[in-house]
């Protein structure tokens, strides 16, 4: 029996766990649901790692049994200043959650990442393991934790492909940045990754260009992109917005199916900054509405021309890929490949076969590639082929666990059993249902 545990580390948004027992995902669960908190910023999954041991110890599975641990980034690929930004992150997170951050071991690792180049910082990743494992009521040696950290880009990309149920595909990730890349394209054939072509997020970035813009019409930076593509239909054809769109990328030569124009492609000291400036020249600046209010126009035009722009790019990455893959089919994962209307174009181009969209495309999806790709390419195993069909991977609680939480809600409940009659009379009526 091998088991591989994936969690995120650093610990940003969406952090989630993930369990690939002898190459097959049994557990998944993200740490917002523990916590509700939506995309459970800054919280590192502490909850969901003590579900996940839970869910082992009821198989006879002991933390000490589990073979390696998996996270979906790897410090080598950071940049200095970001490694150095996490380094403090961490450890201000590892002091408010109580991890017993180990100060001397903290300092190493950033000695010898500032003077030597080695780049990790894993002891604070072992500290909310072992934190975690000890909240579950279990206890674990420190030596027995292994920790393997993976490619941002390649955790999407695992995740798409080992799920996808294709034995060779094109896999495209497309994202606002991992490490560095933003948008990767892939050809997997039996397991093996080749990078075909990977475009740094300072050469532009889908995701975050949706980040920003949002943020311009006064949504938030995560929520706000799935607010502004259902915001896209409202809108109408603004030939202003439509040629500041345009004129933001070049079709580029073999190396990249696309860069930034050059006038913004210049590599600021940090990126959230070269975004906001594209932003701010796409938008005008802050529009000023209020989304829970009346539509504004000029942002309903603004989501249409975003939205407008992404199909069109879409289409033309699949070709790109394509051409460079010879693949008939194609799997994505990757925050922007949660845009249902862009993939849903890519689908209707009949250019590939088959299309597989990760369901977990965001980073709650990077720990089942994460574990999947070192349960595969670290300890040999061989995952399981065959297509991801049920998402039902969390946590589960029996009846009596239910109707005392229905029953301390300030809901109206009763039980219906199997007959769904009464739900679809409420439903029919205009009423809601949960």
């Amino acid at each position: 029996m091998t088991i591989v545990v994936g969690f995120n580390f650093p610990v940003i948004h969406d952090n989630a766990i993930a369990i690939i027992q002898d190459g097959k995902l049994i557990f998944a669960t993200e740490e917002e649901r523990f916590t509700r908190h939506k995309h459970s910023i800054a919280e590192p999954p502490i909850n969901a790692l003590i579900q996940g041991f839970k869910f082992l110890a009821k198989q006879g599975i002991k933390p000490s049994d589990i073979d390696a641990y998996a996270v979906n980034f790897n410090p080598k690929f950071y940049p200095k200043r970001t490694r150095d930004h996490f380094y403090k992150n961490m450890y201000l997170l590892s002091v408010k959650f109580g991890f017993k951050p180990y100060i001397l071991e903290a300092i190493k690792e950033y000695i010898l990442s500032y003077l030597f180049r080695i780049p990790t910082y894993m002891e604070f990743a072992k500290r909310i393991i072992i934190h975690s494992i000890r909240e579950a009521g279990f206890n674990i040696s420190e030596n027995q934790i292994k920790i393997y950290p993976v490619e941002h880009h390649l955790t999407h990309a695992a995740s798409a492909y080992y799920f996808s149920g294709f034995n060779s595909a094109t896999v495209l990730t497309i994202d606002g940045w991992g490490e560095i890349d933003s948008t990767v394209i892939w050809k997997v054939k039996s397991g093996e990754f080749e990078k075909i072509s990977s475009i740094p997020a300072y050469y532009g970035s889908i995701g975050a260009l949706w980040d920003f813009v949002s943020q311009n019409l006064n949504f938030g930076i995560l929520e706000g992109p799935g607010k502004v593509m259902g915001l896209a239909p409202y809108g109408h054809e603004n030939l202003l917005y439509k040629r500041k769109f345009d004129e933001l990328l070049e079709i580029s030569d073999d190396k990249y199916p696309y860069v930034l124009s050059s006038k913004y492609s210049e590599v600021f000291i940090d990126l959230e900054k070269q975004y906001q400036v594209i932003a701010d020249y796409i938008t005008g600046g802050k529009i000023d509405w209020n989304p829970r209010g009346q539509i504004d126009q000029r942002a309903a035009d603004i989501a249409y021309e975003l939205q407008r722009f992404t199909d069109n790019l879409l289409i033309h990455i699949g070709k790109w890929a394509k051409s460079h893959t010879d693949e008939d089919r194609v799997a994505l994962a990757g925050g922007v490949a949660l845009n249902a209307k862009a993939n849903m174009e890519l689908y209707y181009s009949r250019m590939f076969n088959e299309v597989f969209i990760f369901p977990a495309a965001n980073d709650a999806g990077g720990p089942i590639g994460a574990a999947a790709y070192v349960y595969e390419h670290v300890l040999g195993g061989k995952m399981v082929h065959g297509r991801l069909k049920n998402v039902y991977l969390g946590p589960e609680y029996d009846e009596e666990v239910i109707k005392k939480v229905v029953q301390d809600s300030k809901f109206r409940a009763e039980y219906i059993g199997d007959d769904v009659n009464a739900v679809a009379d409420i439903v029919a009526k205009g009423g809601i249902v949960t």
